[in-house]
C-alpha cells in the first residue's frame, strides 16, 4: 500500500469513527488515547468511542509507521528524504 493510499485509508477511518461517535455526550463514551513523539514534537490522538475490535497496540503501530513514512519523505534532515 502506498503512502498516499495509507493516508487516505487512515483519514477515511477517522472520518467514519467521527460520524459514529456523534450519538452520546463525550463524558459517557470510552476514549482510546495514543501519544508519542515524532519530527521533533509530540502528538496526542484521542479516539472517542472506538470500535470494539480496535486493538490499541496495533493502531499505535500503524500510526507510528505512517508518521515515520511521512517524516522520511518530508524531512529536511534526512539525506534520503524526497525533499
Amino acid at each position: 500500500m502506498t503512502s498516499a493510499a495509507s493516508l487516505r485509508a487512515l483519514l477515511a477511518a477517522a472520518l467514519a469513527l467521527l460520524l459514529v461517535s456523534c450519538d452520546r455526550p463525550v463524558g459517557e463514551r470510552p476514549v482510546l488515547q495514543l501519544s508519542g513523539s515524532t519530527m521533533g514534537t509530540t502528538f496526542d490522538i484521542q479516539l472517542v468511542s472506538p470500535p470494539e475490535n480496535v486493538q490499541k497496540n496495533v493502531l499505535e503501530g500503524q500510526v507510528l509507521a505512517l508518521l515515520a513514512r511521512i517524516e522520511q519523505s518530508m524531512s529536511t534532515y534526512e539525506p534520503e528524504s524526497e525533499l
